[in-house]
């Protein structure tokens, strides 16, 4: 009876061993969320969990600029934000830390700019016109020279009202196929912390500068990993593709 007693409570604490093994096995293999690793600060590790997950929505990507301004990488942030924006120009979230980020490397000077005015100022303009606007432009300058060609007024009578007509409809059509050449633009942003540019696709060639992160260029050729960006006033380099994310 003692021996029965005996190998019972045996069983009993081998099979509690086990479970409370198991209990604390589930436990640590329960993945970590992201969202636990940003609450308790651990932003490098947050970040290695989106690069292995992959980064797809406009929060993952938001999310991302979160981690690298925390960490105070502001290139980095304001490179995601960017990506995030454009995937999501409505999020007001993704607008105002867009800007907080812009405007904080603004103030301590390095906000990297395109000194050239088509890419540098008319492409970024362009692109927060809302796309209604342009047909709008497109449409009225249409109407306005169809009446021109109609009455012929600018062959018969040549008077000021035709010629101020004809110049201003004129005017509305190139100022309407400037802002759609730059809303095509293809662009991309550097998220590595400096992307070096070379003269050929591939690191044997010249470096010839380099491109801080959050710098924005526009993007002409792709080849074997390699993308041909042009920045500020003619500046044209190849660089390595994961270095930039396309906007």
């Amino acid at each position: 009876m003692t021996t029965m007693i005996l190998l019972g409570l045996r069983h009993f604490l081998f099979l509690s061993v086990l479970l409370f093994l198991s209990v604390a096995q589930a436990q640590t293999d329960t993945p970590v969320t992201t969202e636990a690793l940003f609450k308790a600060g651990k932003y490098k590790e947050a970040l290695q969990t989106f690069e292995q997950i992959g980064m797809k929505s406009p929060d993952d990507f938001f999310n991302a600029g979160l981690c690298h301004f925390k960490m105070n990488q502001l290139g980095q942030a304001l490179a995601y934000f960017e990506k995030a924006h454009s995937l999501d120009e409505a999020n007001e979230d993704i607008s105002f830390n867009l800007n907080l980020t812009r405007n904080t490397l603004k103030r301590v000077g390095s906000l990297p700019k395109d000194q050239s005015f088509w890419f540098g100022t008319f492409v970024p303009l362009a692109r927060r016109v809302p796309i209604w606007i342009l047909w709008l432009l497109f449409a009225t300058s249409a109407v306005i020279l169809a009446q021109i060609i109609q009455a012929k007024a600018m062959l018969t009578y040549r008077s000021p009202s035709a010629l101020g007509c004809a110049t201003t409809s004129l005017c509305l059509l190139v100022l309407a196929i400037a802002a759609e050449a730059a809303v095509r633009e293809e662009r991309a942003v550097v998220v590595a912390e400096h992307a070096v540019a070379h003269s050929g696709p591939g690191p044997q060639f010249t470096e010839l500068f380099q491109l801080q992160a959050g710098t924005i260029v526009e993007t002409e050729e792709n080849r074997e990993g390699w993308l041909k960006v042009r920045f500020s006033l003619g500046n044209v380099g190849w660089v390595v593709e994961k270095e930039l994310l396309t906007l």
